[in-house]
Formats: structure tokens, sequence, C-alpha cells
């Protein structure tokens, strides 16, 4: 519904789950693409299409970040799955997280990236930690737990938010 409003350039902003043991919560994450397990876009054109991020969006982002001074974010693939919770099927996140395929996971980007690159508009993403699933093996952490409004969480979304307008401001 954006791009048929005529928006050109969308920054997906959003909360994930890491998939990388060193990511902090609150941390911000860059996407460079997707992975596609959205459940959306394979209707829109096959798998074989990449779900790729904007050089020019990905670009401003970093350098919105430094300005802020946030230099060398985790950057890389994010796997895109339609669901949160678990079903009967069993999930693939173990599986990328295993090939260190992807830096998180989050449930709308690669549909945003792959309708984008169709319509040959710009389109990219920046997330913040709410949670670290590769650490869920550990002791320390209980999924049971999980509270994603909490404080070191909500300034990370504070300055992910100011990053993404910084950087739309950048390519306007």
């Amino acid at each position: 519904e954006l791009f048929q409003a005529g928006v050109h350039t969308v920054i997906r902003a959003g909360t994930c789950g890491a998939l990388i043991e060193s990511i902090e919560d609150g941390q911000l994450i860059l996407a460079t693409g997707a992975i596609r397990e959205d459940g959306t876009s394979p209707n829109l054109i096959p798998l074989a299409y990449p779900a790729i991020a904007d050089r020019h969006i990905v670009q401003a982002l970093e350098e919105s970040a430094a300005a802020r001074g946030f230099d060398a974010l985790p950057t890389g693939v994010v796997l895109t799955q339609s669901y949160l919770y678990p079903g009967v099927l069993p999930s693939t996140t173990d599986v990328w997280m295993q090939a260190g395929a992807a830096v998180c996971v989050e449930m709308e980007l690669a549909t945003l990236l792959v309708m984008a690159g169709l319509k040959g508009l710009r389109a990219g993403g920046i997330f913040t930690s709410d949670g670290n699933l590769a650490r869920r093996r550990d002791p320390e952490v209980d999924p049971s737990t999980y509270d994603p409004h909490r404080e070191v969480v909500s300034q990370g979304v504070d300055n992910m938010l100011q990053i993404a307008l910084d950087a739309l401001a950048r390519l306007s």
C-alpha cells in the first residue's frame, strides 16, 4: 500500500531476536538482505529471487549511525519468518544460527525488500535486539521471562528511530 501510494523509499525499523551470541539486548543491527521464510513473498515471485536491501539505504543508515556514535554495528542478512512462536512444524532458526547465516530474526523485511525490488523502489532495515536466541541454552536466559519492554530495549528503539529518520533525511 505504501508503494501504491507513491512512497519510493522505506526503512523498516523494528525489534528482532539476535542470532549471534555477541549481540546485546538493545543493540542495533543493520540489514543487507533477508532470508525469505515470510510466507508472502513466495506468492509474489519464486524463492530464487533475492531479498536485498538497497545499497544507498544501507550506506545512509551506516552514516547516520556513525554520526550518532554507533560505529561497527552488526550488519548482515536477517531471517524473516512469518511466525514468532513454535508450532507443529519444526523451526529452521537453529539451522540458520548453526550456519552463521543470519544476524537476527524478524517478521516483515523480506516481503518489503522483494516488493521494493520488483517495483524498482528502495527499501532497507534497521533493528533493535530485544532478546538473543543464540543464548537460549544459557542457564541465565529463561525464555519465560522474555520482556521486550525493558529500558535497554526502549533506549535502543529510540536510537534506532533517530538513525532511521536521519537516514531518510540523507536520502531525500
